[in-house]
């Protein structure tokens, strides 16, 4: 529900904003949108890659690989 709100409220920002000329609705706008990317780049979670279901006695090796990227 709240990320609706969000989502609303960015979209009518910008349309105010952007297209109708009003500053408070286009800083408005921006600053959610900075607030929004921001959270993407730093608050990115691990990507999972496999899982494997353990069993008693079983072993696994784990390789890490630099970098992160596909």
């Amino acid at each position: 529900m709240r990320r609706q709100f969000v989502d609303r409220l960015v979209k009518t920002s910008i349309r105010r904003g952007f297209w109708g000329g009003s500053s408070v609705f286009r800083s408005l706008a921006v600053g959610m949108l900075v607030v929004r990317g921001t959270k993407r780049i730093i608050g990115r979670q691990p990507e999972t890659v496999r899982r494997v279901k353990m069993r008693p006695g079983t072993s696994m090796s784990l390789s890490v690989r630099r970098g992160g990227g596909r």
